[in-house]
């Protein structure tokens, strides 16, 4: 921890003068160094995307005193979760000290990859019109609506009918989101 001298003590005996009979204290006053933030940003691997920033050490915190940080898991950012990765080049350590400089800690993170992706092709009333196909058997999420999309079809044949496809927006979202 460190300290910075701050003054003499209203009660102190002065700094300056002579020796007396009697014993005299000196009383000299330290405060506490201030020291700057530390903070932990997350970011998209590969660009400059902040998913996330917490503040581990306020600024002020004294210098010396000790942090501690550990990345989340899992952050889900615009609809896409992303899982911890590493820590980028660059980064203040995780565990250390609160100093004189600002510290930023920086974590990497990537998308989760997902469950395999099916499209399913179904009338009104919840009945296939053709068998469920695998689009991908593993898949990174950002990716399931371009992947999706390519598996409509303008039509399909079944019992004598030809099905129709009409987009609808908000049911194709709601169907697209993987868990």
């Amino acid at each position: 921890m460190k300290y910075v001298y701050d003054k003499v003590a209203a009660n102190s005996a002065s700094q300056n003068g002579r020796v007396k009979v009697d014993s005299q204290t000196v009383i000299f006053e330290y405060t506490p160094k201030a020291g700057k933030p530390v903070s932990a940003i997350s970011k998209i691997v590969g660009t400059n995307e902040t998913i996330n920033n917490v503040a581990v050490a306020a600024d002020g915190t004294q210098v010396g005193t000790p942090y501690s940080n550990t990345p989340t898991p899992e952050i889900t950012h615009n609809g896409i979760t992303y899982v911890y990765n590493s820590v980028l080049k660059d980064s203040a350590p995780s565990v250390g000290n609160v100093s004189e400089q600002e510290q930023t800690i920086l974590y990497g993170y990537i998308p989760k990859k997902g469950g395999q992706v099916l499209a399913k092709y179904l009338d009104q009333n919840g009945n296939a019109i053709k068998n469920t196909k695998i689009v991908k058997k593993q898949q990174i999420r950002q990716l399931v609506r371009i992947i999706a999309m390519s598996q409509i079809q303008k039509s399909l044949p079944k019992n004598g009918l030809v099905y129709t496809f009409e987009k609808n927006q908000i049911r194709f979202k709601r169907l697209a989101k993987l868990k």
